[in-house]
């Protein structure tokens, strides 16, 4: 048996499906304010750590790196103070280094294999932040005070 359709002919539907979209994201943040102890004149308020790394990842920052705009932001949401530095150096196998203009604080950021030749021992915070997957650690004169990642991620 044959069925006759004299309605109008459907027209093919297409389905077009968006690209995900790449996103950068910051995880396994961890900040140490007092590394060495709460006694310690080392112990920074976390304002000013976050500060620190802000102006040291904006310092050489092409407008094109989504990933340093990415934690800039992130730092700048969870609250900064202007910062100005200089002698900034960046050298793929070594990290970012600067000096803070007004405290003349040395500030390094990389790897944490590399930072860990330069600092004293790491935190237990910030080895098992490493743990969990970190892998850039911030140090203010010689200690390490932050570790992180920065992730790429689709979305969509």
């Amino acid at each position: 048996m044959k069925f006759l359709w004299f309605g109008k002919k459907k027209s093919k539907v297409s389905t077009e499906i968006a690209a995900p979209a790449r996103i950068w994201v910051v995880k396994n943040f961890c900040i140490v304010p007092a590394p060495l102890g709460e006694n310690s004149e080392t112990s920074l308020d976390p304002v000013v750590i976050r500060s620190q790394l802000a102006a040291l990842v904006t310092q050489g920052s092409d407008s094109e790196d989504q990933a340093r705009q990415a934690l800039a932001e992130y730092l700048h949401s969870a609250g900064t103070a202007p910062v100005s530095l200089g002698n900034y150096s960046f050298n793929s196998a070594q990290g970012h280094s600067a000096r803070s203009l007004s405290n003349g604080a040395t500030l390094l950021l990389g790897r944490p294999e590399v930072i860990a030749r330069a600092t004293t021992p790491f935190h237990s915070e910030i080895n098992q932040a490493i743990a969990a997957g970190a892998d850039q650690v911030f140090a203010i004169d010689g200690i390490a005070y932050a570790a992180f990642s920065i992730n790429q991620e689709l979305v969509g």
